[in-house]
């Protein structure tokens, strides 16, 4: 995560799903939502940098659409 610039990296690890850029996105931990995303365009498999719109997303969060 980088909070300064406002954007994650996102694992895919062996996920066959990749969201096109603009797909909104919530991350979730054991607790509940932390975060809203917005994938982005830069994309190289494994990761994908998805903006923050809102929220505080931490390192082990699931990634959802």
């Amino acid at each position: 995560m980088n909070e300064e610039q406002h954007f994650v990296l996102i694992d895919l690890e062996s996920n066959l799903y990749v969201p096109s850029p603009g797909t909104l996105l919530v991350s979730v931990s054991p607790k509940g939502k932390t975060a809203h995303l917005k994938a982005g365009t830069e994309q190289k498999r494994p990761f994908v940098a998805a903006d923050i719109l809102d929220g505080r997303p931490t390192v082990g969060d699931r990634v959802e659409r």
